[in-house]
């Protein structure tokens, strides 16, 4: 919906709650042209109702994932535990003359304080190494800590004396969490049935991770592509390598 005027903002602000309509607002930085129908839009749209909208159509998306066939009750959606769970995918890395090795992303849950010890992993191995959150920045702002949604920088360093931080020891993929998040089931079993899926099919699949572990848990969506294939999903169970998966894996890697 594009919205020009006041009353169409009005409009846009009422339809926003039904997750039907998206507001494209004509902004100008240097006229200022718009800025008066954002401000609007924002002062009129119900925030309640906006978020029971968003409840509920997580809720029915969640109901999509079972695909009315999994009997298992560990199949539903994880939710971490309030106040407990922190997550962070490191976007990127920096070696900052003075401040040491800095790490850059966005906080997905949780809240991180300076001092806190925290895992960053998996690594090429799939393990997971205790650092001590020395500094943090929002916006080049100095804070002492930030929350869930907050872009942020923060100085690292490890708690192993003997391992040095730098860049080679990063790659895409790793995440930064809190000791209390479990590490170990983070690479899936190999298939045991297969089957063709068609344009339009849904079905449960069960993937496997050729070379190196990932963070994955239960509830994140993910995009699949295999030449010019595509697919999206939610992961609705981790399962644990067997001695199989691991023997075939390390055969990967050193070939």
């Amino acid at each position: 919906m594009l919205v020009k005027s006041l009353d169409e903002a009005v409009n846009a602000a009422k339809g926003l709650p039904s997750n039907r309509l998206t507001p494209i607002l004509p902004l100008s930085n240097v006229t200022g042209d718009g800025l008066d129908n954002l401000r609007h839009l924002l002062h009129c749209v119900d925030v309640e109702a906006l978020v029971r909208s968003a409840q509920s159509f997580s809720n029915q998306d969640n109901d999509h994932t079972n695909l009315g066939t999994l009997s298992d009750k560990s199949l539903s959606a994880w939710t971490p535990p309030h106040g407990l769970s922190v997550e962070m995918p490191i976007d990127d890395t920096y070696q900052v003359p003075g401040a040491g090795f800095v790490i850059a992303g966005t906080i997905v849950t949780g809240t991180i304080k300076t001092n806190d010890v925290v895992k960053i992993g998996p690594d090429h191995n799939g393990h997971f190494h205790k650092v001590v959150v020395r500094s943090i920045e929002s916006m080049y702002i100095p804070l002492k800590e930030v929350v869930t949604g907050q872009t942020t920088a923060l100085g690292i360093r490890s708690l192993n004396k003997k391992q040095v931080l730098n860049r080679g020891n990063f790659r895409k993929g790793m995440v930064l969490v809190n000791l209390a998040t479990d590490e170990k089931p983070f690479v899936s079993r190999r298939n045991v049935e297969q089957r063709t899926i068609r344009t339009g099919d849904r079905a449960v699949i069960e993937f496997t991770f050729l070379h190196y572990a990932e963070f994955v848990k239960p509830g994140m969506r993910f995009v699949f592509r295999d030449g010019q294939a595509k697919g999206i999903g939610q992961v609705t169970r981790v399962l644990l390598p067997d001695k199989d998966d691991l023997r075939h894996n390390n055969q990967l890697d050193s070939s």
